[in-house]
This record gives structure tokens, sequence and C-alpha cells, in this order.
């Protein structure tokens, strides 16, 4: 008789559960967690005031007592292997002249995001995105207990007053 932990009744009654019907339903649900694979969001990165022309890593702020804020130093560690699948970057104010770039930062390296598609520019004054599919990700695959983080790339860049907030999507493979 199969009873899920949260029924009271049997789903099918007078049925038997045999090894098999048990194997069955554990690869059934194992192949639901690697075929769904869902997208979770790590962030928000920060950076007060963008430079004119550097590569600056983001950082997350959390509180070191009851009010104040401090900035984190180092990205945040992965629980599982898996792909960064996205960025989202937005500015509390419009570019005026230079780009700003968003890559990923794994184990502290720095890597271009999909050509420099999350790029901020006289198209896109204030905010950009962009998503590739996990087949697609390849070259943004992490490991279990890998630092990965956000850092942006500006070039000629203003306003330095902006300050930017963004967010990775990333994609974990099922747990082994």
């Amino acid at each position: 008789m199969i009873v899920p932990p949260f029924a009271r009744q049997p789903i099918v009654p007078n049925m038997t559960a045999t090894p098999e019907h048990h194997q069955f339903l554990l690869g059934l649900y194992e192949g639901l967690l690697i075929a769904q694979r869902p997208i979770l969001t790590v962030g928000p990165f920060y950076i007060n005031d963008l430079p004119a022309s550097a590569t600056t890593q983001a950082t997350q702020a959390f509180f070191n007592t009851g009010t104040a804020l401090n900035r984190s130093t180092t990205d945040p560690v992965m629980p599982l292997a898996g792909r960064v699948v996205g960025i989202s970057v937005t500015l509390d104010d419009s570019q005026v002249t230079g780009t700003a770039t968003a890559r990923i930062r794994i184990n502290g390296t720095g890597a271009a995001w999909n050509s420099g598609s999350v790029v901020i520019n006289g198209t896109s004054v204030n905010r950009a995105a962009n998503m590739i599919a996990w087949a697609a990700a390849e070259d943004y695959a992490f490991n279990a207990f890998d630092a990965v983080g956000l850092e942006v790339a500006t070039s000629f860049w203003s306003p330095t007053t902006a300050d930017l907030t963004g967010f990775l999507f990333v994609q974990f493979e099922a747990p082994t």
C-alpha cells in the first residue's frame, strides 16, 4: 500500500508496493529534479559609485550589528555544482557616456558574459539583463563550494556617482 507522508489514506487502496515500485518512484523523483533544474537568484550585489574605467567586484551587504551595514569582500559559495544562466543589473542613475558591462566571477576570476550581452550604454541607459539555456551555459559552470559573484567593467563611464545593483541566476545540478 502506498501512503505518502502527507496523506492519511493510501493513494491506491489495497495495492501493495514492491521494491520495483519504490525504485520506479525514486527514479521518477530524481528524473524530475534533473529535468526541472529550478533557476535560483543569487544576490543582490552592489557597487557604489561606478568608476570611470575599471573592473570592479560587486559585493553583498550584511548587517554586522543591529543597525550597521557592511559589505562582504568575498563572493558567496555555492552549495552544489551548477551553471550561471543569467545576469540582471540596474542603476540608480542613467548612463551619460561610456559603457558598463556585467561579468561573472568564479573563484575570483572574471569572465565575459555571453559575448558581453549585459551592457549599459547609449541604448540601454540604466538596466540590462540576459538569460541563456542550460546547454549554452557550459562556459559558466561552477563546482560545489566554488565562490561565484559579479563584477562590472566600465570604460569611459559617467556618471561616476551611479550605484549598481545586480543579480545572478543559477541552476544547480541534481545532488548525487
